[in-house]
């Protein structure tokens, strides 16, 4: 009965939500900042790596997300915002370069130094870039079990 139950991917994904909503709820009360963003994800990496793979989150409640959160970030674009961004725009601009090639030298001597290829290292040392890395390896995988069947 346990193990129908662990292999079962909508109980597995019930464990999922629930981790996330109590590592949410967590947060919430030891006022961190970004609460129902952080919480739930430091919930499931640390649960994920205890239970190592019980936890599943599917590729449609995934998309899901991110086109509420896209949704959300979109409503604050009003026009008072645009003019603000477009008065920031050049300091936006140096910093994101600033920041580009400081992740870039960082990521040279890091590759060096572990032996990992360089475009890993560079993609996962600037921001956002463990996201994209975490949405690749998602499709490999998927690749990689079609290939294998």
């Amino acid at each position: 009965m346990q193990k129908r139950l662990r292999n079962n991917p909508n109980v597995r994904f019930a464990v999922t939500l629930l981790t996330g909503a109590i590592g949410g709820v967590l947060f919430m009360l030891l006022r961190l900042p970004i609460p129902w963003l952080l919480g739930p994800m430091m919930a499931a990496l640390i649960g994920s790596n205890v239970t190592k793979g019980y936890f599943v989150w599917p590729p449609a409640a995934r998309n899901t997300g991110m086109i509420i959160v896209g949704y959300t970030i979109g409503l604050a674009m009003t026009a008072t915002a645009l003019k603000e961004i477009s008065i920031e725009l050049p300091s936006m601009l140096m910093m994101t370069s600033a920041l580009i090639i400081l992740c870039a030298g960082i990521a040279g001597v890091v590759a060096k130094l572990s032996g990992i290829d360089y475009k890993t290292v560079l993609l996962g040392s600037i921001p956002g870039g463990l996201t994209q890395m975490i949405i690749l390896a998602g499709k490999r995988r998927r690749t990689t079990e079609r290939q294998a069947k």
